[in-house]
């Protein structure tokens, strides 16, 4: 779409795991809209606050699970 760009953001073995989206000069019909125009970040960010703050709220729970994730890719190996 015209104005869209999606750049992916790769894992450390290189494939894409997320993306970078961004937005310049798209429209967005009124009832699409989501509060108020230009606070986007602002409600985006307040929206995620929680995810996003998970590792520094709970510090032994974000290192347990970690360790779990890098346990499990030695056992499956490189697919």
């Amino acid at each position: 779409d015209p104005g869209v760009t999606v750049r992916p953001i790769g894992r450390l073995d290189g494939k894409p795991a997320f993306a970078e989206i961004f937005l310049d000069e798209v429209f967005v019909p009124d009832e699409d809209v989501i509060g108020e125009p230009g606070r986007a970040w602002r409600i985006a960010m307040s929206a995620t606050g929680d995810e996003r703050g998970l590792a520094l709220r709970s510090p032994g729970r974000f290192l347990a699970a970690a360790d779990r994730l890098a346990e499990l890719w030695r056992e499956a190996g490189d697919p």
